[in-house]
């Protein structure tokens, strides 16, 4: 069984990114260490909005259950294109659209930047550049390996559009290690 989810997990995050629309990648393999990393394929849209919490991001359907997060600081470089100041709190909240699961979705601003620091994003340019880590140990409901969904421009109340997809990944030493696996098994049975 664990065989048959590994290659469905290689195969999804593959085909995701044979796509193209793969923006973010989401490690949780240590929970107290949640790794979210730019990928530098193009944005699927051209906008413009505030990187503070009046725009921010929104990364739909994370949590696989409701859980409330007031705010959660995150650390690293990870911005948009065009913002000066990076992602640094990450929240959840209500949106008051019916599309909108309380709990689930993420948004992701920077609670300190001005008015006047935009996120300019382009379809002919990555959305995001750099990598920010958080602890989300306390929340039961992470996503599974293999999980994806969109990426908004803005919270769902002030939507500019599905900016890419977001991918749970293994980490790194754990998607090599699973790989020279599979390899084996293959051999063997050869």
């Amino acid at each position: 069984m664990k065989f048959r989810s590994l290659i469905l997990t290689l195969a999804c995050f593959s085909a995701a990114s044979l796509q193209g629309a793969v923006v973010l990648t989401i490690d949780i393999s240590n929970p107290s260490a949640v790794v979210f990393t730019s990928v530098a394929n193009n944005s699927q849209i051209t906008g413009d909005l505030y990187v503070n919490f009046s725009g921010g991001i929104s990364i739909r359907d994370f949590f696989t259950q409701n859980e409330f997060i007031a705010a959660l600081g995150i650390n690293g470089d990870w911005k948009s294109l065009g913002a000066i100041a990076g992602f640094n709190e990450i929240a959840t909240f209500v949106f008051g659209d019916p599309a909108v699961v309380p709990g689930v979705d993420l948004s992701i601003y920077n609670s300190t930047a001005s008015l006047a620091d935009d996120q300019n994003l382009l379809d002919s340019k990555a959305p995001f550049s750099g990598s920010s880590i958080t602890n989300m140990e306390a929340y039961t409901y992470l996503p599974e390996v293999g999980e994806t969904g969109d990426v908004h421009l803005g919270y769902l109340s002030s939507q500019g559009g599905v900016i890419g997809q977001w991918v749970v990944i293994p980490e790194p030493s754990t998607a090599i290690l699973s790989l020279l696996g599979v390899t084996a098994l293959l051999r063997r049975r050869r």
